[in-house]
């Protein structure tokens, strides 16, 4: 007849929750270069999108008059920290540190201590690690104070922005594990963890946004692609399982059929549990789990109680249909034990 039988099992059930996601930069990873005076590009060592630069690696070279006149404040101060003066010692430090609020690095500071000259231009270097992704940076240019010149991100670190639906929301949880497959990249998948889960719902399309990051070895995940998101949430960890195919829902009940040995198969009513994966979890057994043949126990004892009565009534009536051999007075009680119509056939035979 074409039946399948399988055999129920117990185990994690677990349920995968796929979607798609887009990879962005990590946010906390991003600087902006600028600068706090205003100022001329003399000379610009990086000078395209998409550079790889590393920390305190020069970006420009600008003139400032600011710049220099802070540059001859600080040499000034140094010349007169010489005398025995006390009000000297906090001018070299206010001299000191303007040149510090305005970015300019302890290697420059000693290299002009050095020379005990001002330069006309000073370096501007990266403050971190990353890759270009914004250059407005032009050689020749006069840029104001706080004016950004590059956006530097460290893609080392990225992060991927997924849309779950909101009913399956109750399975996420923070610090749980996630995959990413790339579509240029079918044989490899990129791990990583869930790591914010933002409050809000998007009225139009009932989804949340979830945020996963993702180390980025080789740099694959390149912010703006598209990836296959699957987040893995165990449900239960040890679970009777079933195939869900082996289920039967007729409304009220939920039935399955047991097969026996002898190629019969005998119907349980049952209640599930949480399904995922094609799988269904059993819950505990129903109290009505049994086959419609059996009867109950109370049932059952009362006509087996009975059966004895039954069973000396029914050899009094043989007895009586065979006077010969049994006394005269059987007659009377298998009267009182039959109705009057068994009666009248019984006794047709000695009438005759």
């Amino acid at each position: 007849m074409g039946i399948r039988t399988a055999t129920v099992t117990r185990g994690p059930l677990r349920r995968a929750i796929r979607t798609v996601g887009v990879i962005d930069y990590n946010e906390t990873a991003l600087a902006d270069v600028t600068t706090k005076f205003k100022g001329w590009i003399e000379t610009l060592y990086v000078d395209a999108t998409g550079k790889q630069v590393h920390r305190d690696e020069p970006l420009f070279e600008i003139y400032s008059p600011e710049l220099y006149s802070a540059q001859v404040e600080y040499l000034l101060s140094l010349s007169q920290a010489a005398k025995p003066d006390a009000g000297a010692d906090s001018i070299r430090a206010s001299a000191l540190t303007k040149l510090r609020f305005f970015d300019i690095s302890d290697n420059q500071i000693s290299e002009l201590e050095k020379t005990k000259q001002p330069r006309k231009t000073l370096r501007v270097n990266a403050p971190r690690d990353g890759i270009v992704v914004e250059k407005m940076a032009v050689q020749g240019q006069m840029v104001e104070a706080g004016m950004k010149l590059y956006r530097l991100a460290d893609l080392s670190l990225v992060w991927v922005q997924a849309q779950i639906y909101e009913q399956d929301l109750v399975y996420l949880k923070l610090g749980q594990e996630a995959t990413v497959a790339l579509s240029y990249l079918p044989d490899r998948e990129f791990r990583g963890r869930v790591t914010y889960i933002y409050p809000n719902v998007d009225e139009k399309t009932r989804t949340a946004k979830v945020r996963m990051e993702f180390h980025n070895p080789g740099y694959f995940l390149k912010p703006g692609m598209f990836a296959t998101v699957q987040v893995m949430s165990e449900l239960e960890p040890s679970a009777l399982l079933a195939p869900d195919m082996a289920i039967l829902r007729s409304g009220e009940k939920t039935t399955v059929f047991v097969a026996l040995d002898s190629g019969k198969f005998d119907p349980r009513t049952v209640t599930l549990g949480p399904q995922a994966e094609g799988k269904a979890s059993f819950a505990k057994p129903s109290r009505r789990c049994s086959s419609p043949k059996r009867r109950p126990q109370k049932r059952h004892s009362a006509r087996k109680a009975a059966r004895p009565q039954q069973q000396k009534a029914t050899r009094e009536c043989q007895a009586w249909l065979h006077p010969q051999t049994q006394p005269s007075n059987t007659s009377a009680r298998c009267r009182s034990t039959y109705p009057s119509n068994t009666t009248a056939r019984a006794s047709a035979p000695s009438a005759a």
